[in-house]
């Protein structure tokens, strides 16, 4: 097909990271990409301009280098995908197609029980802050989110993955151009009292 493209390297996996998973992040590929490990597909991403990560820990092979691929399919403006400004025959204005892996691209570990994605939205008005962790994690294990203003813990709460917390924040230091106050937030994975 003459709207997709193939990616294909190796890599190795450091026998330091034994005994815990490994995560493959994409920062972006645009516009729908299809991963595989070892000849194996782990995961699909559909969209072009937001990050992704899949666990290849069950697909990697022993020792060695380990085989991926990465095949992105975009047909610009000939599929029903989001595309903005591209076009193929841009007339009077200059958005030519752009397709492929257009972001970082990298290999972590990770403990099995770890955070995946966090979501924070403030609520000035209020004096609070509502945060959603999603985690890769057992259904006893909770999360807590630690609020800190210059390295003290000001607020925290804890919950299960996926459920929304509530941290108030009496009196808070609003970011601006010409003080861009920043506070620290601290999250992490707790099974039976044990922080992960």
């Amino acid at each position: 097909d003459a709207n997709e493209l193939w990616y294909k390297r190796s890599f190795s996996v450091p026998s330091s990271w034994r005994g815990r998973d490994v995560m493959l992040n994409f920062g972006a590929v645009d516009w729908k990409a299809d991963v595989f490990v070892n000849d194996v597909l782990i995961g699909s991403h559909k969209g072009g301009y937001t990050p992704f990560s899949l666990n290849v820990t069950p697909f990697l092979s022993g020792k060695g280098e380990q085989k991926l691929v990465v095949r992105v399919w975009d047909p610009s403006d000939k599929g029903y995908q989001p595309r903005g400004k591209q076009v193929s025959n841009p007339e009077g204005i200059w958005y030519t197609p752009v397709t492929g892996i257009w972001q970082t691209v990298w290999i972590e570990p990770v403990a099995s029980a770890h955070v995946k994605s966090i979501k924070s939205i403030p609520d000035i008005d209020n004096g609070v802050v509502h945060v959603t962790v999603s985690a890769e994690a057992s259904a006893n294990d909770v999360v807590e989110v630690r609020l800190m203003d210059k390295g003290n813990v000001i607020t925290s709460a804890k919950g299960l993955a996926g459920n929304e917390l509530r941290l108030a924040v009496d009196n808070p230091t609003l970011w601006e151009p010409s003080n861009p106050y920043l506070y620290g937030m601290s999250v992490s994975v707790i099974r039976n009292g044990k922080r992960l």
